[in-house]
């Protein structure tokens, strides 16, 4: 099912977000609302740049406020993950304190509740920021 369109010009992109939710279904039977699936998923099967606007509120503000200051969260986040998810590594990547990368991504799970320890919610996130940020 896609998400809310206005007007009759809305209806060729909720077309192409019904059938994407309906792909992703792989053949199963049942319904699924195009909010529920993953950006990951939204962007396996989609062909243009509508994966910007599915993403979370949450995610999309922390990612505005990371980029209007000094983009260390994100910078921490990609670190980490270049790290293979050692903070330790991330920390010498960055020239931080180790407690400085738990602190940042303790404050990264609080701002866009996302749990930074696993590994499909971790990438759901930085795709996320990457398609708000046009990375």
């Amino acid at each position: 099912m896609s998400g809310a369109h206005a007007g009759w010009s809305g209806v060729p992109a909720a077309y192409d977000e019904a059938t994407h939710a309906r792909t992703s279904l792989h053949g199963a039977p049942g319904l699924r609302l195009i909010e529920e699936m993953s950006t990951l998923d939204f962007l396996v099967h989609s062909r243009g740049d509508d994966g910007a606007r599915l993403v979370k509120p949450a995610i999309r503000a922390f990612s505005a406020e990371d980029t209007e200051s000094s983009g260390v969260f994100v910078d921490t986040l990609k670190a980490y993950i270049a790290a293979n998810l050692n903070a330790k590594e991330a920390a010498m990547a960055l020239t931080v304190h180790p407690n400085t990368v738990y602190y940042r991504l303790e404050r990264i799970a609080e701002r866009t509740g996302c749990d930074v320890r696993r590994v499909d919610e971790l990438i759901d996130l930085l795709l996320a920021v990457r398609l708000v940020r046009g990375d």
